[in-house]
């Protein structure tokens, strides 16, 4: 009987271990989605903003300030 025991504390002790490992591996995916979002969409904005200051002659400065998520300026000269 104290073997059953022992098996049902450990399997008590090891529940919050279990869901709080899914939590931080959720969280960590999350992440990545965030920033995979981030670039992408910032890089087709980047995109259509020199395609449309190409289209009207205009010069402009493009300064990416975070490589991992795309987060850049862009001004018209």
């Amino acid at each position: 009987m104290a073997e059953a025991d022992t098996v049902k504390t450990e399997s008590r002790a090891t529940a919050p271990m279990v869901v709080t490992a899914i939590i931080v591996v959720e969280m960590f995916l999350l992440l990545l989605l965030y920033l995979g979002l981030s670039r992408y969409y910032n890089a087709q904005e980047v995109e259509s903003l020199i395609e449309g200051a190409n289209a009207n002659g205009q010069s402009y400065s493009v300064e990416i300030h975070n490589g991992l998520t795309g987060s850049y300026s862009f001004s018209l000269n």
